[in-house]
């Protein structure tokens, strides 16, 4: 775990756009960002008989970015995936209609040739109620 989230700060500059809102940056800091002149992160992983050799992981922005940019590069991307997972917490699934638009795109690429399967992938499942949820 302590490896992952090391991984993870070392990425951040390059991923992520942490908001003035949250108060996590000055304006200052907020120009000098360096994220929006990445186009892609690429992370080699080490030889895995759980990942096949030849795999490529492509986590793209969300929908609906407040960053125009970012998210006409989701919709050119998925074009591109032979396989698409979207993947959520199931709170965002049951509150948001993101996935929805995210799935509607990936039928689209399934209908044009290029991706050959689209799974929805709820994520914190461990956290749900089912008293909550039951008939």
């Amino acid at each position: 775990m302590a490896q992952a989230e090391e991984l993870s700060d070392k990425m951040c500059p390059y991923i992520r756009s942490p908001t003035i809102a949250a108060g996590e940056m000055t304006e200052e800091e907020r120009k000098m960002q360096i994220w929006p002149l990445i186009k892609n992160v690429e992370v080699t992983l080490p030889y895995s008989q759980v990942i096949p050799e030849g795999v490529v992981f492509v986590d793209i922005p969300g929908t609906g970015d407040f960053n125009s940019k970012r998210d006409e590069m989701w919709k050119e991307n998925i074009n591109k995936c032979s396989v698409i997972w979207v993947v959520n917490s199931f709170q965002r699934i049951l509150g948001e209609k993101i996935h929805e638009m995210l799935l509607r795109e990936g039928m689209k690429a399934f209908q044009s040739g290029m991706c050959r399967d689209i799974s929805l992938v709820a994520t914190k499942s461990d956290d749900l109620n089912l008293e909550e949820y039951r008939w």
